[in-house]
């Protein structure tokens, strides 16, 4: 049973992750990696038969919050975003760095598995996946994929979906950056704002295919192959920081930009990298 505090966190962490999911660059599951929660979320996603009931308060709460995020993200960061976006980008560049060291204590800390090579090249890949995502934004000409009613675009709307589910499963994947490369962004943006049914339904039943689906498989690595997991995740987390990065200069910032972006880096890795303390007494108080 969740105590007021921790019903807290899970909406705020929640708001968190659905602002970042909405941002090109920034993954809503690195936030769940960053506030301590992507396990408990992934075992979630991976069993919810039977957590639904058992941890019905901390899904209902993180639900709500990403709602609540996402409508912050669409009416108030929008501004925000237009007016300071450098600023903004490297601010969540420091949250995402000041978790670098927690996460790699915590796979340093793994017991019962020895380094391999294996875990190396899941390392590796974790990178390369965010460098391979970086690449395609910097030089993919693709634009944007008309989308019609018929069954192409039904199609279209379903990988849609399952893109979004995957991305918001795996650290440093976002689902905004990698539909604005295969220039789908339009089509999901459309979706919503129009409210049109026949592509939000085959998007949702995609995004809840790919969710159930790919949590189950990732949650069984992280069971029998925990630390080559975690290290893959810890691969996605360091790489996300150089698309982010990369997103931060696309906006040719002057010099009073990145003085302030720089501030706001160093506040950003403070908050993440202390976070990671309070979340080891919050889940001592709240052992899942």
């Amino acid at each position: 049973m969740l105590s007021p505090v921790s019903t807290i966190k899970s909406l705020i962490v929640g708001t968190v992750i659905g602002i970042a999911s909405m941002l090109p660059g920034i993954s809503g599951a690195t936030m769940a990696v960053v506030f301590g929660i992507y396990e408990h979320i992934l075992r979630d996603l991976a069993d919810l038969k039977t957590y639904i009931i058992k941890d019905f308060k901390f899904i209902l709460m993180l639900i709500v919050g990403v709602a609540l995020g996402t409508f912050l993200c669409a009416k108030v960061l929008d501004s925000v975003l237009n007016a300071i976006p450098t600023e903004c980008m490297l601010f969540f560049i420091g949250l995402i760095a000041g978790q670098i060291i927690p996460l790699y204590r915590s796979v340093s800390k793994e017991k019962g598995e020895r380094f391999t090579t294996n875990n190396g090249i899941s390392f590796v890949m974790g990178l390369f996946v965010m460098v391979l995502m970086l690449i395609f934004g910097l030089f993919s000409g693709s634009g944007d994929v008309e989308v019609n009613t018929d069954l192409t675009g039904i199609l279209i709307m379903f990988l849609i979906g399952v893109i979004i589910a995957i991305s918001a499963i795996l650290p440093g994947l976002s689902h905004a950056t990698i539909l604005l490369v295969f220039g789908l962004m339009t089509a999901f943006i459309d979706a919503l704002h129009e409210l049109n049914f026949l592509h939000i339904i085959p998007m949702f039943l995609g995004a809840l295919f790919g969710a159930i689906g790919f949590a189950k498989i990732f949650n069984k690595a992280l069971e029998n192959h925990h630390l080559t997991a975690l290290l893959f995740i810890l691969g996605l987390t360091a790489g996300s920081i150089f698309v982010i990065l990369q997103q931060a200069f696309s906006y040719t910032p002057g010099i009073w930009d990145i003085l302030l972006g720089a501030v706001l880096m160093v506040v950003g890795f403070i908050i993440s990298f202390y976070s990671d303390k309070a979340n080891e007494a919050i889940h001592a108080e709240d052992a899942f």
